[in-house]
This record gives structure tokens, sequence and C-alpha cells, in this order.
């Protein structure tokens, strides 16, 4: 530090040049901290996290490393959680690396890097196995009107993930978005499939959802749905969903098909969307008309159904009447009476 050099020619101390080292251990109540963002729900079991901190360079200059474990207890009949990772403070830079979120057999890893001065971040996150069941009530205090939903489908497991993203947080520049999300989700009715990536803010997706109930997700629905099985390829610029507001998807292509049990008849949709303009068709037969049309005095039911419709994908969304006005369909129907 120079300190008798410095009073010596009467200069200023430096105290930016102090070094420092420093070890310490902490406690950290796990449970009392997240409950200050929601309500941990009791079959939640998780212990306190414990952390070993070194401190080391200068007080201009300082460098933490941080080893933190949050110890597996494991106890029967409850949703078990537990971690250890390890995060480094220098300069600018923090760093994640060895992070590892288990749940009862699965595990979630999680590297990563950020630059305060660019504001660049870059992460990737893995898992198998990965029982997303504890983090439902947490997710359901923000997203109330999903909840029952998701309740229904319990347990949810992640049976694969592979996330890769990079881009800067300082501004919302979907140009600086890249990066691939690859998911697979299983639950007691279903199974959800995704990939997708972006690049410079291009999205990319092909996702695949089968065995899921409809009926749970739309209670107001007069009969059973079930979703067999679904297809939905996807692409286009991100930029234009923040930006365009009066004419979203413009750019976007994509197609989908839906297979559905309604009233345990096969329902077979199909669909196309081209530079915002979406165009299908929908064929079943068999289904009771009398849960869906109020006052029908006999048994109705459709003995065949063809519809075409076609309309602009951003008239859905504002949901105007004059809107929908642009829409256009025709069908072939049969009847049973």
């Amino acid at each position: 530090l120079n300190i008798l050099q410095s009073l010596q020619k009467n200069q200023p101390l430096d105290g930016t040049k102090m070094p420092i080292n420093l070890n310490l251990q902490a406690h950290f109540p796990t449970r009392k901290i997240l409950s200050q963002f929601a309500t941990i729900p009791a079959k939640i079991n998780i212990n306190d996290l414990q952390a070993n901190i070194k401190a080391r360079g200068s007080l201009g200059l300082p460098q933490l490393l941080i080893n933190w474990q949050i110890p597996t207890v494991n106890q029967s009949g409850l949703l078990n959680v537990a971690g250890e990772g390890k995060v480094f403070l220098g300069g600018n830079k923090i760093n994640l690396t060895d992070t590892v979120i288990k749940t009862n057999g699965g595990k979630l890893q999680v590297n990563g890097n950020g630059d305060f001065t660019s504001k660049l971040v870059q992460a990737k996150i893995t898992g198998n196995n990965f029982l997303l069941t504890p983090f439902v009530p947490l997710v359901c205090q923000y997203l109330d009107s999903i909840c029952p939903y998701l309740e229904t489908l319990e347990p949810l497991n992640l049976e694969t993930a592979n996330i890769q993203f990079s881009g800067k947080i300082d501004q919302m520049n979907v140009n600086t978005l890249n990066g691939i999300a690859n998911l697979g989700i299983s639950s007691k009715q279903g199974t959800i499939l995704v990939n997708s990536q972006v690049s410079q803010g291009n999205f990319q997706a092909k996702a695949v959802l089968a065995g899921l109930p409809i009926s749970s997700l739309l209670p107001n629905l007069p009969t059973q749905v079930k979703l067999l099985r679904s297809q939905i390829n996807l692409q286009g610029y991100l930029g234009e969903l923040l930006k365009n507001k009066n004419n979203i998807f413009s750019s976007w292509q994509g197609q989908g098909n839906m297979q559905l049990l309604v009233d345990n008849n096969p329902l077979i949709a199909t669909a196309k969307l081209n530079q915002g303009f979406l165009t299908g068709t929908v064929n079943t037969g068999g289904i009771s008309l009398n849960p869906l049309v109020e006052n029908l005095t006999v048994p109705v039911s459709l003995g065949r159904a063809k519809i075409s419709f076609a309309g602009r994908i951003n008239s859905l969304i504002s949901g105007t009447l004059t809107d929908l006005q642009t829409w256009r369909g025709e069908g072939d129907i049969q009847l049973f009476v």
C-alpha cells in the first residue's frame, strides 16, 4: 500500500488498493426468504442454504467466490428440493457455474455469465427427469387463471431440457437475441414437445402436443373435449410482435393440425398462416348438437361436417366485431334429426 511513503510525502492514502482476504460462512433460511416473494406450499421440503464466501482482491476491485448448497433431506411424502452451485463476482462480470437444482431424483443444471458493462448475458440450462410440480403453486400465484388446469396435469415432469440463449438486457432489442429451447414435458394426461430457436430475433418453433384434456382448460365447454394430437410449425420475426401492433404476424408463416375427440367423436382441423392470413378446414361428424345449442326439442347430431374458413389473425386478437367481419367461411353440413 506504500503507507509509509505516502505519509512521508504528505500524500493521501489510497484505500482502494487495500487488499481483501476474508473467508466467511453463512446460513440463510431458504423458505423464509422465498416466502417474501411467494407462498411456499407445506408439501415442499427445502432446507436452509449454506454458503462459503471467499473475498479477495482489493477494496477498489473486490472479487467474491460463493460456494452455496441446499442439502438434500429426503422426507417421504414430500416434494424434496435441493441444490448447489458457484457464483463469482469480480470487476464487471458475474459467472454462475456448476449450478444444480434437484427435485425427487431429477435435476436442472444452469451455467451462465454476464457483463455489467456490455449488458450481455449468456446462459445454458439442461435438465432431465426434473419434477415441475413443486413450482406450480408459485406460478399459480402470478398466473392464477391457468392454475386449475395445471393442477389437473400433475405430476408435471420435465423429461428433457436444453436451453441456450444470449442477448443484451439493457434494451428491448430482439435483434440481440440468439438461442435454442428444446423441451420435453410429460404429465398425468399428456405430453408436450417443443423445439425452437431464435437467431437475431428471427424465431422458429415446432411443437407437438398429445393426450391433453381440453375440457379442464375450458370448463364452460358443454361437452367433453380431448386433444389426441396436435403439431404446430411457426416462424417469424419477434420484433414485429412488439412494434407492429396494428398488424402483428404480418410476416409470420406457419401451419398446424389438430386431432380432437369431441363427445367421443373425432374432429380434425388443419390451418395455415401466411403473412398474417389464416386459412383452414375442420372435418367432423357424429357430434350431438343438443349440449351445444339450447332449446333443441329433438335429438340432433352431425352426420358429416366440413367447414372452411379464412381471415386475418390480427382481427381475432383485436376481438372487435368490425374486424371479425373480414372473415369468410363456408360449410357442407349434414344433420341427423
